[in-house]
């Protein structure tokens, strides 16, 4: 249950970023400004852009439904996902999953998953989501060229530029991903890039994230579905 509690916290905070081959330093954490602040009504843009209702929303999922196929149930028929490329993906309501007819049981990768609750597929990737705690996710990047885990990240609200929906045109890059772990934002390597003042007394907490190009766009709600909107500057990555 939101906000964190405190022993998860301490528990997976030393699980933040990358869950193998993470290094951070000094040197490389970077912060951040706020640099807006909208008042109640923010969040609920989604809502006018064919996202779900807010109450509906799953908390960490960012603005909208990013869930390909039809949603695995419990009668053993699961979820087919496909690719622009041609490629297959399934899972169901195991941690096992099938990536272009290799098989993986995710519980061996992360032992605290306890179920797979979406696959993307994105330019050269699947992107692996599973369920760890009502806070927490497990999100794997697997590299259809090289049949690899690429980056296996712990945290929430995972998302990248040109991830909402409309936005099919923008070409994924790696890094642009954004996650979060309770107040703070993280980029695909794992180093800090900005921090949000949440009020512990009206138990605030990052609902959801969305990248854009002037920043993170942060959901804060609290137990009372108050909503409000931050930005927090990340500059997209110099392309030039």
């Amino acid at each position: 249950m939101y906000p964190w509690e405190p022993q998860e916290k301490e528990r997976l905070s030393a699980m933040k970023g990358l869950k193998k081959g993470s290094t951070r330093s000094a040197a490389a954490i970077l912060s951040a400004a706020l640099i807006l602040t909208v008042g109640a009504g923010g969040c609920g843009k989604a809502e006018g852009e064919g996202g779900t209702d807010l109450e509906n929303r799953v908390p960490g999922s960012g603005y909208t439904n990013h869930i390909q196929g039809e949603p695995a149930g419990y009668d053993g028929e699961g979820t087919t996902v496909l690719s622009d490329n041609g490629g297959e993906a399934y899972f169901d309501n195991s941690t096992t999953i099938v990536l272009d007819g290799r098989t993986y049981d995710i519980a061996q990768r992360e032992e605290e998953v306890n179920a797979i609750t979406n696959i993307r597929a994105v330019e050269g990737y699947w992107i692996v989501t599973g369920h760890i705690s009502p806070n927490t996710s497990y999100y794997g990047f697997y590299n259809t060229q090289t049949l690899q885990w690429e980056k296996e990240i712990l945290g929430a609200g995972l998302t990248w530029y040109g991830a909402e929906e409309g936005e099919e045109d923008i070409p994924f890059s790696m890094d642009t991903v954004v996650y979060t772990m309770a107040d703070e934002l993280y980029d695909s390597n794992g180093r800090l890039v900005g921090k949000v003042d949440l009020d512990e007394k009206e138990h605030e907490y990052i609902y959801g994230l969305e990248r854009s190009s002037e920043g993170v766009e942060v959901c804060i709600l609290n137990d009372a579905v108050e909503e409000r909107l931050v930005v927090v500057q990340v500059p997209l990555p110099d392309r030039s």
